[in-house]
């Protein structure tokens, strides 16, 4: 899941500076832009096309997002622990429970 949201995340990126190179003649992608049209054709090269190219890749983002962190959520509740706490502490509370001195004589 995360590597997708990475993917995803680049390639709103991408999209985003190739629709600015389009529509406003500016950024780094305006030295490749007429080898972009060369290779995907004159659709590619289309700021329309572009901008819904870039918002499905927003809305996949969010979408994909927003899975991931419900599916957190329910496997956090599944498990009875606080996954992003063990996310941001590095450690699970659970595991640190079971080895604490205190619970070895039982």
């Amino acid at each position: 899941m995360v590597i997708a949201l990475l993917l995803l995340l680049s390639g709103v990126i991408l999209s985003g500076m190739q629709l600015y190179a389009v529509a406003e003649s500016s950024g780094p992608f305006v030295a490749i832009q007429g080898t972009i049209t060369g290779v995907f054709g004159e659709a590619a090269g289309s700021k329309f096309f572009l901008a819904d190219l870039h918002g499905w890749v927003v809305k996949l983002t969010l979408l994909f997002a927003f899975i991931h962190v419900l599916c957190v959520v329910l496997i956090s509740f599944a498990l009875g622990e606080n996954l992003p706490l063990s996310m941001v502490i590095g450690k699970k509370l659970r595991t640190l429970e079971r080895r604490s001195p205190a619970n070895e004589g039982d």
